[in-house]
C-alpha cells in the first residue's frame, strides 16, 4: 500500500465521498477531467472478438500556479489541457471546472486557493478600512474589438427621408 499523502489530509471528509467517484486511482492524483480507462473489443474481419483496453492520454506536465506562486508536476489528461487552455491558467481551471472532473490532488488544490483568495480578500479589506482605495483597471481591449469599432464607425449612415405627407 502506497503512504497517505499529505495533502488528502487537507479535503474534509464529506467532500472526500463526494468526489470519490473515480474509476481508477491514477485518476486521483492528476488532472484527468473525467476521463477513465475504457474496456471494449477488437473485432476483424473473422468475427473473433478479443478484449481490448483504450487508457487516457496522460502527459506529465509542469504548471505554475499564479495565485500560489508555485510550480507543481501534474500527470494531466490531453482533454483537460484543452480545457485548461480554455480556462487561461491552471488556477482559473480548478476553480471554474465541475468538482466531479477533479481528483484528490485537484480538490487539494481548490482549496488551497480559494484559502489563499480569502486571506488576499481579508487583507484588501482591511487595507480599504484604512482609506486607501483600489483602482481597478478596464481590461484590454482584443484586435477583434478594435476591428469590429472601426467597421461599425465607418458604416454611412442612412439618410432620414422627412415625411412630405
Amino acid at each position: 500500500m502506497r503512504p497517505s499523502l499529505a495533502f488528502k489530509a487537507d479535503i474534509n471528509t464529506a467532500t472526500k465521498i463526494k468526489h470519490a467517484q473515480h474509476l481508477f486511482k491514477r485518476a486521483q492524483e492528476g488532472i484527468f477531467h473525467g476521463r477513465a480507462i475504457r474496456f471494449g473489443h477488437n473485432v476483424p474481419e473473422s468475427g473473433q472478438t478479443t478484449a481490448r483496453t483504450w487508457v487516457p492520454n496522460v502527459q506529465p506536465k509542469k504548471m505554475k500556479s499564479d495565485i500560489l506562486d508555485r510550480t507543481m508536476r501534474w500527470n494531466v489528461t490531453a482533454r483537460a489541457m484543452r480545457t485548461m487552455k480554455k480556462y487561461g491558467s491552471l488556477d482559473k481551471y480548478v476553480l471554474g471546472v465541475r468538482t466531479k472532473w477533479l481528483g484528490d490532488r485537484a480538490m487539494w488544490l481548490r482549496s488551497r486557493l480559494q484559502d489563499e483568495m480569502k486571506k488576499k480578500e481579508a487583507i484588501e479589506a482591511a487595507s480599504l478600512e484604512e482609506g486607501e482605495t483600489i483602482v481597478q483597471m478596464a481590461r484590454p481591449r482584443t484586435q477583434l474589438e478594435k476591428k469590429s469599432d472601426m467597421l461599425l464607425r465607418n458604416i454611412p449612415k442612412k439618410k432620414q427621408v422627412a415625411a412630405s405627407r
